[in-house]
């Protein structure tokens, strides 16, 4: 769940001022410019920058699926990044926002493809937990000296975010998933048009990190969009987990649409939040709040509505075309939220560092019992569900004389397990069992500086690869190991070549995938270098396996499996 806490970075840009080649898309032309690679390989990439895949959603197109753009007769100058999509709070903005943010990036070779058939394309999906985020924190020249370099087009989207984007009324007046609507847009626009642009339409990876890597998931498998996708690359993100995907978006909508004085029933409610202002909607959220004390940080996001997703999400992997894909998490995910702070506006679990020498086993255990299985959600089984808990998470291998550092660490493990490891391997292992060819991954090498003397829970965490793939200063400008520029080549080695081929393994990384035999077989991409190993957080996964087995109420997916309806419809 990135953030746009970063801002529109230093885009350098090595562009050749001589050169402004030109494309004819479906809707008109379009003028980019060149720019030189520095990686080797391919020396230069032609670069669009703010293409508009859709017509702006605002006025009497807000709260609708997206349509197409109108067309032009002029070329059309797409020479810089568009501005970004409204957030869900105002402390997530960073530069220009428009609710007329519908618009998509292209890094191309510029030379013209040996394959008749053209390029392959990388279809990359921003984080930021459906409320946040945008393309231009990604740049275009790093990404390109990475992968344009190596003979495969990039393409970066933005989509509707926050409210704007997932506002939702739980029946057919506005079911929601708006922002998806919009990446199945950009995905069909790039299926459309790339081809004007040197790339092979029946190649398209959908990638993501996060919030990106759920989508990528969800993009896999719904009727909308799946025959668009060739793979998929999900890092850090998955359906399965409650952020994902929950009906409490419902409630969530209609609290915000009270406290704006819209009345509840969904036609009117619709009226009313249509005529309000980008700025009524941001109060309403500074009053509403923009996260909450839970495991699910979001308030804004997908839910199976019938439409974009008309069946859960298992039948959906079962009937979809099996398609390969790379599947992994980093070895501490919620280090980045629970220890590092980041991403505030959609994260209450962090602690200030002041505040770290107080977390004892009972902070553990209270958290536990009150926010993750509390008695008034999981019912007459919460007490057993709460000792399971506190056995696997606070008990195991505790140490007689355990400090505030070990209880932070499986604080962290908790909920690294419930928000990311657990849901992920749940989805590869759906995925596996459907036929798909799945490789996962663990990115465990991490930068030491990172951290500071004696922080709890170190290690890789969420967003770690953004730096390799795309020189994004996640944490900051940390100067790269000589292990990191080699962690880094590793990456984008295996990434690039499964891009084209369809198997992650290079001269350097024999990359299995996984079967019956191995079904958590996993490359480790650790110094000094990548190795596989077998049963990727096995432990883990076999006590959350025996909850679902055990309880009615699914701590990971915030729902009852008797009924399927969340937690707060009690």
């Amino acid at each position: 769940m990135l953030t746009s806490w970063l801002g529109a970075l230093f885009l350098i840009s090595f562009a050749d001022a001589r050169t402004f080649p030109i494309v004819e898309t479906n809707y008109g032309k379009v003028q980019g410019f060149t720019t030189h690679l520095m990686s080797g390989g391919l020396p230069k990439a032609n670069v669009f920058l703010g293409i508009p895949y859709a017509a702006p959603p605002e006025g009497d197109l807000r709260f609708k699926k997206p349509v197409e753009p109108e067309g032009w007769i002029d070329v059309l100058e797409t020479r810089k990044f568009a501005p970004t999509c409204v957030p869900h709070h105002r402390d997530a903005i960073v530069g220009p926002i428009s609710e007329d943010c519908l618009y998509l990036n292209i890094m191309t070779p510029e030379r013209e493809s040996k394959d008749p058939e053209g390029y392959p394309v990388l279809f990359w999906v921003h984080g930021g937990g459906y409320c946040l985020g945008a393309a231009n924190i990604y740049g275009y020249q790093n990404v390109s000296d990475n992968f344009v370099s190596k003979g495969i087009i990039v393409v970066t989207i933005q989509y509707r975010l926050g409210p704007l984007g997932f506002l939702s009324t739980g029946d057919g007046v506005l079911p929601g998933n708006l922002g998806l609507w919009d990446q199945a847009a950009a995905l069909k626009y790039v299926y459309e048009n790339i081809a004007n642009f040197g790339g092979n339409p029946k190649k398209i990876t959908v990638w993501g990190l996060s919030a990106g890597g759920s989508s990528v998931q969800q993009l896999s498998i719904s009727p909308v969009t799946r025959d668009y996708v060739h793979q998929s690359i999900e890092m850090s993100g998955s359906a399965f987990a409650e952020w994902a995907t929950s009906d409490r978006v419902v409630g969530v909508s209609r609290d915000l649409a009270a406290n704006m004085g819209c009345p509840l029933e969904s036609e009117a409610m619709l009226k009313c939040m249509s005529t309000k202002s980008v700025d009524e909607i941001l109060d309403g959220v500074d009053r509403t709040g923009p996260t909450r004390y839970d495991l699910n940080i979001v308030k804004y996001g997908p839910r199976i509505d019938g439409d974009f997703f008309p069946i859960d999400y298992e039948r959906l992997v079962e009937e979809s075309p099996q398609r390969p894909a790379i599947i992994g998490m980093t070895a501490k995910e919620s280090t980045f939220f629970t220890i590092l702070g980041f991403s505030k506006t959609i994260n209450t679990l962090y602690l200030t560092r002041e505040n770290f020498a107080n977390f004892d086993r009972e902070s553990l255990v209270t958290f536990i019992r009150e926010t993750v299985a509390p008695e008034k959600v999981a019912g007459v089984q919460a007490k057993e569900l709460q000792e399971r808990l506190v056995k696997f998470y606070v008990e195991r291998d505790e140490p007689e004389e355990a400090d505030y550092k070990f209880y932070l660490e499986r604080y962290t493990d908790l909920c690294s397990d419930a928000q990311f490891n657990i849901p992920i391997l749940l989805g590869a292992q759906l995925k596996r069992k459907s036929g798909w060819p799945v490789f996962l991954y663990l990115h465990e090498y991490f930068n030491e500086a990172l951290y500071q003397k004696g922080d709890p829970a170190v290690g890789s965490t969420h967003a770690n690869e953004l730096y390799p793939m795309f020189g994004l200063p996640v944490f900051g400008q940390l100067e790269m190991t000589e292990a990191e520029k080699k962690n880094q080549k590793m990456i984008v080695d295996a990434f690039a070549r499964f891009v084209k081929t369809g198997n992650p393994s290079t001269k350097d990384i024999e990359w299995l995938e996984t079967d019956a035999t191995n079904p958590l077989r996993y490359l480790s991409f650790d110094a000094p270098e990548p190795k596989m190993n077998d049963a990727l957080m096995s432990e883990a996964f076999s006590f959350w396996t025996e909850l679902w087995r055990d309880f009615d109420y699914d701590v990971m997916r915030g729902t009852y499996k008797s009924t399927n309806k969340p937690k707060d419809e009690l």
